[in-house]
């Protein structure tokens, strides 16, 4: 797969002040177009399923599952234990992942990724900041908070539209 035909630049810039001055610090993301949902009820996601972003064996959601559980980064931090304890069908967005751990430490984000890893529970994390579609960039004066929950409710309604559970045909 050619990256350069998938994958644009998306460019952000951020200033810090140090000792004797203003420092530009620049971070570029790319950002794709064919990553996937990783459900089998997507009717608009390819069947292949998304590249392997960062090399593990890739996860899928449960076919069967009458629902899919969307935490923001609160309730993955303040319903951690139920998550990784009973949960199952989860989709954990990566932003949420890496702010649990800026939150809560490394030992919380082990536990969730272990949580991932098993095939039982039928989760997975979705990279909503490497996807096109879901990528929400931040401005200027926005909480990391807020820009986590807008980035969280970016890929629920990347999500919605193609699961047919979430849109019951009325007659």
């Amino acid at each position: 797969m050619d990256v350069a035909r998938t994958a644009d630049r998306v460019w952000s810039q951020r200033r810090r002040r140090q000792v004797g001055g203003v420092a530009k610090i620049v971070r570029e993301t790319y950002v794709r177009r064919d990553i996937a949902c990783c459900s089998p009820l997507c009717t608009v996601c390819p069947p292949a399923g998304s590249p392997l972003l960062d090399g593990a064996q890739q996860q899928h959601l449960s076919g069967s599952a009458p629902h899919y559980v969307f935490p923001d980064v609160a309730t993955t931090v303040d319903f951690a234990d139920w998550l990784a304890d009973e949960a199952s069908h989860v989709v954990l967005c990566e932003t949420c992942l890496d702010a649990a751990q800026t939150l809560e430490g490394s030992r919380l984000h082990r536990r969730l990724r272990k949580f991932v890893a098993d095939p039982r529970r039928s989760s997975v994390v979705f990279p909503n900041d490497k996807s096109l579609f879901t990528y929400v960039p931040r401005r200027p004066h926005e909480t990391q908070l807020a820009r986590n929950r807008a980035g969280t409710d970016a890929s629920l309604s990347s999500f919605l539209p193609s699961l047919p559970f979430a849109n019951p045909k009325t007659e």
